[in-house]
């Protein structure tokens, strides 16, 4: 399970780096994201935060391999991104109209969960180290 107090340490402490790099855009997005994650307590029912905050339910675990938690961006890169840069998949050999980007993202969504399940019938899993 993930660690959110030091999820949200580590996020603060890279601002200077992003800074001095010359990363504004990203120091923005942290600087926007840790304002809202500190008031979140605020925002949300407080059992729902504990889970969310104490039992580490703010990360994906997709395996039961230790420290294999990521985040929400990260399962989706991992899942629908994947399908869409490989061999058959939008970005390849096909021209990308808004119809065909809309079909395409639609359709994955519900695709995803009919791969998940012939992955666990057939006892397989196709994942990445990225």
């Amino acid at each position: 399970m993930g660690n959110w107090k030091f999820h949200l340490d580590t996020i603060q402490k890279m601002l200077p780096y992003f800074h001095a790099s010359g990363h504004f855009f990203y120091a923005k997005s942290c600087h926007l994201y840790l304002q809202d994650m500190l008031s979140l307590e605020e925002k949300m029912d407080p059992l729902e935060y504990e889970t969310f905050t104490k039992k580490g339910y703010f990360t994906i675990r997709r395996s039961d391999k230790f420290w294999s938690g990521i985040w929400s961006d990260m399962t989706i890169e991992q899942t629908l991104m994947r399908t869409m840069k490989s061999i058959g998949g939008l970005t390849h050999g096909r021209g990308i109209s808004n119809s065909v980007l809309t079909m395409w993202t639609l359709g994955m969504v519900f695709l995803h969960n009919v791969c998940d399940e012939i992955e666990k019938f057939c006892g397989i899993s196709i994942e990445t180290t990225e």
